[in-house]
């Protein structure tokens, strides 16, 4: 579909659109066939086959209002936002390491209890490095040419909270979240 000036762009981007579509699909068919013996033969699930598909289906519900919301934040308070909710994403990495708050699993501490689920914050961490670099970048953008003024406090920045998937370990997550903060910069004029 081409966009004329003329014309009004649509309200949602339809490749954007089916392709979340056709991912949240392909995800419930693969969570069912993958889950399904394994739910049907447990105690836990009360023996019923489609237990995790049911569960994914909520998260995916979910996930989908929580993306409805979010998509109706104007640009303008998500840049406003950004070194707060960073903040904020710091301070959940501290938390996870605090013993008897975050939760232990073979040796990883990574995880916060919310009652009925748990929350991953180095999960969080990766969208809210990607607003963070980005709202950096915008307000730097006369710095990006200088490796002093530009880039190192970034970096800090970002050992910081390396430092801190580090010691949960998470270290995909280290390398997601650091490759974000870098391409970002490289493509706000980083040399």
């Amino acid at each position: 579909m081409l966009y004329t000036p003329s014309r009004a762009r649509p309200l949602v981007d339809p490749v954007v659109f089916w392709s979340v579509l056709i991912l949240y699909s392909i995800g419930l068919v693969m969570v069912y066939s993958a889950s399904i013996t394994i739910s049907e033969a447990m105690k836990l699930t009360s023996y019923r086959p489609h237990y995790f598909l049911m569960r994914h289906s909520a998260y995916l519900c979910i996930a989908l209002v929580v993306g409805l919301v979010a998509f109706r934040i104007p640009l303008a308070l998500w840049q406003k936002a950004a070194p707060w909710l960073f903040a904020a994403g710091g301070f959940l990495l501290v938390l996870v390491l605090i013993p008897k708050v975050g939760i232990e699993v073979n040796g990883s501490r990574r995880w916060l209890p919310l009652g009925v689920s748990t929350m991953q914050p180095s999960e969080l961490m990766k969208f809210l490095a990607v607003l963070y670099a980005a709202d950096y970048t915008v307000r730097k953008a006369a710095f990006m040419h200088d490796v002093k003024k530009g880039f190192l406090p970034m970096f800090g920045v970002m050992c910081f909270i390396g430092g801190l998937l580090l010691r949960e370990p998470d270290f995909g997550a280290l390398v997601v979240v650091s490759t974000i903060a870098m391409t970002i910069l490289f493509l706000g004029g980083l040399n």
